[in-house]
């Protein structure tokens, strides 16, 4: 596992909510520049406020891990695995939608 990218990912996530390191850090009853440490991948975070983080993000724990480069192959992926499950001619629809959008 890469906690660079984790700490990376975490940040990301605050930025996007408009948070601040201290809001954070006040819910989960940790100190903000251990908070800090985390987001710039110094230190490693414990498993506690690892899994305190992903909840309270609400987002799944194995993503938090991924570079932001590979987001978006295990979002293809998971697109692919998607459209593997239907029916032929749902299948066609997307195609012939996603050459319009193209």
């Amino acid at each position: 596992m890469n906690y660079k990218d984790f700490g990376k990912n975490i940040r990301i996530l605050r930025k996007k909510k408009g948070l601040k390191i201290s809001d954070i850090a006040a819910a989960l009853n940790i100190h903000t520049s251990y908070l800090g440490q985390i987001e710039r991948g110094i230190k490693i975070p414990s498993v506690n406020v690892a899994v305190n983080l992903v909840n309270y993000f609400e987002i799944n724990f194995q993503s938090v891990f991924i570079s932001i480069e590979d987001e978006y192959t295990l979002l293809r992926n998971e697109i692919l695995q998607h459209i593997s499950k239907l029916e032929h001619y749902e299948k066609q629809f997307i195609y012939k939608t996603l050459l319009e959008i193209i």
